[in-house]
């Protein structure tokens, strides 16, 4: 028999001590990498740089394969909530590949990815969806979830800061634009594998109270349905807020379409407040020089 995903009792709260913890150790974390990557980046290192987007990668997997297996033997069956192709699984996939990429246009597009979409889906999660981190009984994989969201910030701000992302609007739109043309791409490939899983095995499922539509509270962990890639698929409620109230009400395809223009704004807005933060840094830098040649030339008068 299959269980439901709020059958079991988390071991760990949202916003108790563990999660604090990690978000502390996080944000520690996220500073020191940003200061390595500047460094590297001032030294022109690039393949360490490399090297590092790659190690990055291994722990992507090798953090997974633990997660897959550890479901497996705790269920007795393979966990499709699981199902490793979501908003915040890319960087499994992109990362281990990123460094071996030459084409410039391409490397630049998933940099963009990494930068904007994926900090999205890194810190949104630790800092208003802990009850989607903490909802499994073993602390453990508490712990890998956060580590695994931490992990997607580090790699979005490695992103931002070696490529600069939103320094030169006019020289940075256009990656900018082929990272959301990325993410429609990823966002349909999640579709094809929503309707792949759904009538290779999720159509002989129904719902655990009988209910017409399938959402977290009523499917079984062992129905192909509830993996709902990217939270898009035609055949499960989204559990997202918003998006849960637009597909009960336009159905899915309105749902599909709102998803589509709301992320892709927000990595344009993310793109611009990077462009922001540069102005201010680039002012005060000014202002600093200004101050220092003020001053000494105070000094040669004097």
């Amino acid at each position: 028999m299959g269980f439901i995903v709020h059958a079991f009792k988390p071991s760990v709260r949202p916003w108790s001590l563990i999660p604090i913890i990690c978000l502390l150790v996080g944000l520690i974390s996220v500073i020191a990498i940003s200061i390595l990557v500047r460094y590297l980046d001032k030294k022109n290192h690039t393949k360490i740089l490399n090297s590092l987007i790659f190690a990055y990668g291994i722990a992507f997997l090798s953090l997974e394969i633990y997660h897959e297996i550890n479901r497996y033997f705790e269920l007795g069956h393979y966990d499709w909530s699981s199902f490793p192709f979501q908003f915040c699984s890319i960087p499994i996939y992109m990362c281990p590949i990123l460094p071996f990429i030459k084409n410039e246009k391409v490397r630049d597009a998933c940099f963009y990815y990494l930068g904007t979409f994926c900090l999205a889906s890194g810190i949104f999660p630790l800092l208003f969806g802990q009850a989607q981190l903490c909802r499994r009984p073993n602390p453990w994989d508490t712990v890998r979830s956060f580590v695994w969201h931490i992990l997607i910030v580090h790699i979005a701000i490695i992103s931002i800061v070696y490529k600069k992302i939103g320094k030169n609007i006019k020289q940075n739109y256009k990656p900018l634009i082929n990272a959301i043309m990325l993410f429609v791409g990823f966002t349909v490939i999640a579709q094809l594998i929503n309707v792949t899983l759904h009538y290779t095995g999720g159509i002989n499922f129904s719902t655990i109270d009988g209910a017409p539509l399938k959402d977290i509270h009523n499917t079984r962990l062992d129905d192909p349905d509830i993996a709902s890639c990217f939270y898009i698929s035609p055949f499960f409620v989204s559990n997202m807020p918003v998006y849960h109230s637009i597909y009960l009400s336009f159905g899915w395809i309105t749902n599909y379409i709102a998803y589509l223009l709301s992320f892709s704004l927000l990595s344009a807005i993310l793109f611009f407040a990077y462009f922001g933060i540069y102005r201010i840094i680039d002012i005060a830098k000014l202002k600093l020089l200004n101050k220092k040649s003020s001053s000494a030339k105070d000094k040669e008068a004097i």
